[in-house]
């Protein structure tokens, strides 16, 4: 938390979310959620290949590049490829007709679902974004933004010790993730810094933990830390400790809250206590216990 945590020569960072893990849950079903199965990678790769076609790319922004680069890699494709396979299925879906496909699918689609997948296809959701707005999870955030001690603070723009390591207040939301890398440096390299931890921003993100995020996330150095951002960390930084699993049942309460109290040390287990020696929690077990039926009953 902002004025006590634990140091980052032992703080646990959440691994990387399996996709088996990463269960979306998505209103419009149907052809909406084959686009979506298939950015998470569910459906069969040989389907998938059968389905390529060749599709110009060049107008693509950065950000969309950067989408359909990584899951090309993975899928073992062309950038090239990867775009073929999003934009035949939108034309499939928006009412085009590319060679093998039957216009008569795509009568019954409303205008308001052929808007959303033009959207899909000039902007391709990223895995996590995709799953943050599908789980009502901002109760739980804003118990973290509570007991981390950030929120009565400067929430997003909050520093460890209430920037005694930063020399005074900073504006993380208008840096980079560059330039918080090596703001994050500075900390750790404070004299005074007597937890050697690096923590930052609403969910007091530490530098280990920061990179892995970026790695995991696909993330580059220009990116603004802005509020979102954090939302989509934390909301990965969720999902590696088993959100998913929980909301499926396939999670007790007891594992969750052990997984987030490893994360978040100002969170308690099961038994009422932290997970780190010397870190007192920002709340009681019927206390986390409660956010969390509020999120499953959402």
């Amino acid at each position: 938390e902002a004025d006590a945590v634990e140091a980052e020569k032992v703080e646990i960072s959440a691994p990387a979310p399996s996709q088996e893990d990463i269960q979306p849950r998505h209103e419009d079903g149907g052809y909406i959620q084959s686009i979506a199965d298939w950015w998470n990678g569910e459906e069969d790769e040989d389907e998938l290949q059968g389905a390529v076609q060749s599709a110009p790319y060049d107008s693509l922004s950065d950000s969309t590049r950067q989408t359909l680069e990584a899951f090309a890699k993975k899928k073992g494709l062309s950038v090239e490829e990867a775009y073929g396979i999003i934009s035949g299925r939108a034309q499939k879906l928006s009412g085009g007709t590319p060679d093998g496909v039957d216009p008569t699918t795509t009568n019954s689609i409303s205008p308001a679902t052929k808007d959303k997948l033009s959207s899909l296809l000039q902007d391709p959701p990223k895995v996590e974004r995709l799953t943050a707005s599908n789980v009502p999870v901002g109760p739980l955030l804003g118990l973290i933004g509570h007991t981390e001690g950030t929120d009565k603070g400067d929430g997003y723009n909050e520093t460890l010790g209430y920037g005694a390591y930063t020399g005074g207040d900073v504006n993380l939301v208008g840096m980079t993730l560059g330039e918080i890398d090596k703001l994050q440096t500075q900390m750790l390299r404070h004299p005074n810094n007597k937890w050697n931890s690096s923590a930052i921003g609403r969910y007091q993100i530490i530098r280990t933990t920061m990179r892995k995020l970026k790695t995991q996330m696909g993330l580059t150095d220009d990116m603004t830390f802005s509020p979102e951002l954090q939302d989509r960390m934390a909301m990965q930084l969720l999902e590696g400790r088993g959100l998913s699993k929980w909301q499926a049942g396939k999670m007790s309460d007891e594992q969750f809250m052990a997984g987030l109290s490893a994360e978040w040390a100002s969170l308690p287990k099961a038994d009422g206590r932290g997970t780190y020696k010397n870190q007192r929690v920002g709340t009681s077990r019927a206390g986390l216990k409660g956010i969390l039926d509020k999120v499953r009953g959402a």
